[in-house]
Protein backbone atom coordinates (compact mmCIF):
# COMPACT_ATOMS: atom_id res chain seq x y z
CA UNK A 1 0.00 0.00 0.00
CA UNK A 2 1.42 3.67 -1.16
CA UNK A 3 0.29 6.88 0.07
CA UNK A 4 0.69 9.46 -2.91
CA UNK A 5 0.30 13.26 -2.64
CA UNK A 6 -1.65 15.59 -4.92
CA UNK A 7 0.67 15.77 -8.28
CA UNK A 8 2.65 13.06 -7.68
CA UNK A 9 2.58 10.85 -10.97
CA UNK A 10 2.74 6.97 -10.75
CA UNK A 11 2.69 6.59 -14.43
CA UNK A 12 4.62 8.29 -17.50
CA UNK A 13 3.70 7.89 -20.45
CA UNK A 14 5.66 5.90 -22.69
CA UNK A 15 7.69 4.60 -19.17
CA UNK A 16 7.79 0.99 -19.10
CA UNK A 17 5.19 -0.62 -16.65
CA UNK A 18 6.17 -2.48 -13.33
CA UNK A 19 3.40 -2.16 -11.49
CA UNK A 20 -0.48 -2.46 -11.62
CA UNK A 21 -2.27 -0.82 -9.02
CA UNK A 22 -5.80 -0.74 -7.07
CA UNK A 23 -7.24 2.73 -5.74
CA UNK A 24 -8.06 2.38 -2.64
CA UNK A 25 -9.19 5.84 -1.73
CA UNK A 26 -8.58 9.01 -3.30
CA UNK A 27 -8.69 10.03 -7.39
CA UNK A 28 -6.21 10.00 -10.16
CA UNK A 29 -6.28 11.87 -13.66
CA UNK A 30 -5.37 9.42 -16.54
CA UNK A 31 -3.97 12.13 -18.44
CA UNK A 32 -2.41 12.46 -22.88
CA UNK A 33 0.07 14.25 -23.81
CA UNK A 34 -1.15 16.47 -27.20
CA UNK A 35 1.22 17.18 -30.03
CA UNK A 36 1.16 20.74 -28.85
CA UNK A 37 2.33 20.03 -25.65
CA UNK A 38 -1.16 20.43 -23.33
CA UNK A 39 -2.59 17.51 -21.04
CA UNK A 40 -5.83 16.04 -22.14
CA UNK A 41 -7.61 14.37 -19.13
CA UNK A 42 -8.64 11.06 -20.97
CA UNK A 43 -10.87 9.36 -17.84
CA UNK A 44 -10.95 9.67 -13.98
CA UNK A 45 -9.87 6.90 -11.60
CA UNK A 46 -11.68 7.00 -8.63
CA UNK A 47 -11.92 4.04 -5.64
CA UNK A 48 -11.71 0.33 -6.71
CA UNK A 49 -10.53 1.62 -10.25
CA UNK A 50 -7.60 -1.06 -11.18
CA UNK A 51 -4.91 0.23 -14.07
CA UNK A 52 -2.06 -1.15 -15.40
CA UNK A 53 -2.88 -4.59 -15.85
CA UNK A 54 -3.67 -5.01 -19.66
CA UNK A 55 -0.63 -3.11 -20.78
CA UNK A 56 1.82 -4.94 -18.42
CA UNK A 57 0.63 -8.30 -20.14
CA UNK A 58 0.81 -6.80 -23.74
CA UNK A 59 4.31 -5.32 -22.23
CA UNK A 60 3.37 -2.31 -24.27
CA UNK A 61 4.21 0.87 -22.81
CA UNK A 62 1.76 3.28 -21.40
CA UNK A 63 0.38 5.70 -23.59
CA UNK A 64 -0.82 8.24 -21.13
CA UNK A 65 0.54 9.52 -17.77
CA UNK A 66 -1.42 8.71 -14.16
CA UNK A 67 -1.25 11.75 -11.57
CA UNK A 68 -2.95 12.08 -8.50
CA UNK A 69 -5.34 14.55 -8.35
CA UNK A 70 -5.50 14.56 -4.48
CA UNK A 71 -3.81 13.13 -1.68
CA UNK A 72 -4.53 8.89 -2.67
CA UNK A 73 -3.89 5.81 -1.55
CA UNK A 74 -2.99 2.66 -4.13
CA UNK A 75 -1.89 -0.50 -4.05
CA UNK A 76 0.83 -1.69 -6.20
CA UNK A 77 1.12 -5.30 -7.52
CA UNK A 78 4.27 -5.84 -8.86
CA UNK A 79 4.09 -6.80 -12.55
CA UNK A 80 6.42 -10.02 -12.82
CA UNK A 81 4.80 -11.23 -9.10
CA UNK A 82 1.48 -10.89 -11.06
CA UNK A 83 2.61 -12.82 -14.12
CA UNK A 84 4.04 -15.41 -11.99
CA UNK A 85 0.89 -16.06 -9.58
CA UNK A 86 -1.16 -16.21 -12.92
CA UNK A 87 1.15 -19.37 -14.69
CA UNK A 88 1.39 -21.18 -11.11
Amino acid sequence: VKDVNAGEILVVEGDRIINAFLVISGRLSMVKSTESGKELTVELLSPGHVSGLLMAFEEKPPTYSIRAQVDSRVLWVPINELRSALRS
